[in-house]
């Protein structure tokens, strides 16, 4: 592996990369809101079983029937609102994509961060492999996973006791013609038993973390056409890795 030598990063890139986390926390978010949506429904669900008991009666009580079903009426207006919400603010754009070199890419997001982790006295050393082939992703949105990624690892190491400071950023070959990309740190690692839920939306190991960080890298991932996965670092620490497609082009015939 060798290091690859970063360009200079245009001012805008940060304001654009918090719009991009912003798209994607709404896309999460419209999923982790089904719990909000099932408290109407139920309720609606509870109210008509009512009015078809009170029905049943020989001689029913129209002032509570008309209750309910204003009641079923209401409940289905809040769901409604709920819905209408999330689709007004979620983007329905699809993403584009571009043929692009993951190096190049890691070397801008490593001169984006390093300021952040010079603060917390924290080194972050670049691994890449340089026959990496192409991949074709929006760059934006890989740049913002890797970037929510090498912040997760920084928090880890901060909280940790030990005196490792240190974050690995690195390209790799992968399986099945796909290359990858990799964070890794010796911070705290993730438990046995939390790992099944580690990309699910609201799940936090953090006392003071929303649970949406990786909710959210994992829906960048699946608009690359890739995959996040975690695997833990030996002897400790973490280590998450996107794995990506190679880029092919199309031929015309």
């Amino acid at each position: 592996m060798t290091e690859h030598s970063a360009p200079k990063v245009d001012s805008a890139l940060p304001a654009q990369l918090a719009r991009v986390s912003r798209e994607a926390a709404l896309t999460e978010l419209a999923g982790g809101i089904a719990h909000e949506i099932n408290q109407p429904l139920s309720a609606i669900a509870t109210y008509a079983q009512a009015c078809v008991r009170m029905l049943a009666n020989p001689a029913p009580d129209l002032q509570e029937i008309q209750s309910a079903l204003q009641q079923i009426t209401d409940q289905a207006l809040r769901a409604g609102d709920a819905i209408r919400s999330v689709r007004q603010q979620v983007g329905t754009k699809p993403t584009q994509r571009d043929a692009a070199n993951l190096n190049e890419l890691v070397a801008d997001v490593a001169l984006l961060i390093t300021p952040e982790l010079q603060r917390e006295r924290l080194s972050l050393v670049l691994q890449v492999e340089s026959d990496l082939q192409q991949v074709n992703i929006n760059r934006l949105g890989v740049q913002q996973l890797l970037l929510d990624l090498l912040r997760n690892a920084a928090d880890a190491l901060v909280d940790a006791q030990h005196g490792d400071r240190e974050i690995q950023l690195g390209t790799r070959h992968g399986d099945n013609d796909n290359v990858e990309v990799f964070v890794r740190d010796r911070g705290h690692g993730v438990a046995t038993e939390l790992r099944e839920r580690l990309f699910h939306p609201f799940f936090s190991t953090r006392r003071t973390g929303a649970g949406l960080g990786l909710a959210i890298a994992k829906s960048i991932a699946r608009s690359q056409g890739g995959t996040l996965l975690y695997r833990p670092n030996a002897p400790a620490g973490a280590e998450f890795y996107l794995s990506l497609p190679v880029y092919q082009k199309r031929v015309q015939i």
